[in-house]
């Protein structure tokens, strides 16, 4: 508990510094948490270990906190602004489900609407399975093909040829099978699957400024540019954009987004939006469907004590008895980005960065965990 003179800083600093952040918006952030949290981006952009990046807090249902921080591209002067535009990678997946969601409400798809594969004869896939990736299918040699430059055609004509092990028997985090609800959806909306999301779910959310595509992505004057680290350890510019996820798997990894825009979708999920989607409606892309165990490594350095990691539909679920944490990551050539909420706190972050690092689930994570933003090496 913070006091006295210094308690008083924080909060006037707190005032300022959320006009400068958001403007005439009545939500100030409720310091000292924000104001550590800033304390730690300013640090880590000073130390090299991201180049730019983008942050949103959504806390009490609204939007508390905006702000971007460093460069578009390493030795540029070109800085980050809240409007600037991130591939976000994976992260496409929870605005995929919520697609799938808006249809379902439309009552042209739900869960159990069959998956029809050419050439493959299993006759129980659904969309259930294919957005909790529980296809039956192994996610091995797969992103290869993506990043070869496979088309779609040749990817989904393969599916007949890959060994099918049972639909439900296992969970394999599958960025090819979790696009097959692409066509689905292009039928329920009746309009391509790129469309769809353009209209039925931007537009909805008055996110301005993002697409679907890399096409679209380049059309984009204020873009970030992706960085990964050579081999002294250091972060440096790429030689070029990642493209392939956005042409070919689009429903995984092909949404481009500022962290404006990205803040409004994460308002949905905390029930900003009722009209468009109600806390129950949405309570069944955020419940567990399945282990994944895949995750498990990643909250070592975060959560003390026993935990379990599930998949919902589009959605990670982290569960340590004491909060459950529902995120999404998202981690492309040169990108990095998370986008998480504790059910029990109703406060969520979102994170965009330009940067192939562990920073921004590690941020994230220690801010919705409460683990100290006050010291000087809190990550």
């Amino acid at each position: 508990m913070l006091g006295g003179p210094l308690s008083l800083f924080l909060l006037m600093h707190s005032l300022c510094f959320a006009n400068s952040i958001i403007g005439n918006t009545p939500f100030g952030p409720s310091l000292p948490p924000y104001f550590y949290l800033n304390q730690h981006i300013e640090k880590e952009i000073e130390g090299g270990s991201v180049v730019g990046t983008g942050v949103a807090i959504i806390e009490q249902g609204h939007v508390r906190f905006i702000k971007a921080y460093g460069h578009l591209k390493k030795g540029q002067p070109a800085k980050v602004s809240p409007q600037t535009i991130f591939q976000t990678g994976s992260s496409t997946k929870p605005l995929t489900a919520t697609l799938f969601l808006l249809a379902q409400k439309r009552k042209n798809i739900d869960f159990t609407t069959p998956i029809i594969l050419p050439g493959c004869k299993i006759s129980n896939l659904e969309a259930r399975h294919i957005l909790s990736h529980t296809s039956g299918f192994k996610r091995e040699g797969w992103n290869w093909q993506i990043e070869h430059g496979a088309s779609r055609h040749h990817l989904l004509a393969l599916f007949a040829k890959k060994t099918h092990y049972g639909v439900g028997s296992f969970f394999d985090y599958h960025n090819v099978a979790f696009s097959l609800i692409e066509e689905p959806l292009a039928k329920a909306f009746k309009m391509p699957f790129n469309r769809a999301m353009q209209v039925h779910l931007f537009n909805a959310l008055g996110m301005k400024r993002s697409t679907i595509g890399f096409l679209n992505f380049q059309k984009q004057n204020n873009r970030a540019w992706p960085h990964e680290r050579a081999k002294n350890g250091a972060f440096i510019a790429s030689e070029n954009y990642s493209s392939r996820y956005h042409e070919t798997v689009a429903s995984s990894g092909g949404v481009n987004a500022s962290i404006t825009d990205m803040a409004q979708f994460l308002l949905l999920h905390l029930g900003g939006f009722p009209r468009i989607a109600t806390a129950k409606e949405l309570e069944a892309l955020h419940s567990p469907v399945c282990l994944a165990p895949d995750a498990e490594r990643w909250f070592k350095n975060h959560i003390k004590g026993p935990f379990s990691c599930h998949y919902g539909y589009g959605w990670r679920i982290v569960n340590d008895g004491k909060d459950i944490i529902v995120f999404h990551g998202g981690w492309l050539k040169g990108f990095a980005s998370i986008m998480a909420f504790s059910k029990q706190q109703k406060k969520g972050i979102v994170i965009l960065s330009n940067t192939e690092s562990p920073f921004a689930f590690s941020t994230a994570m220690a801010f919705l965990l409460n683990r100290s933003l006050a010291q000087s090496q809190p990550f």
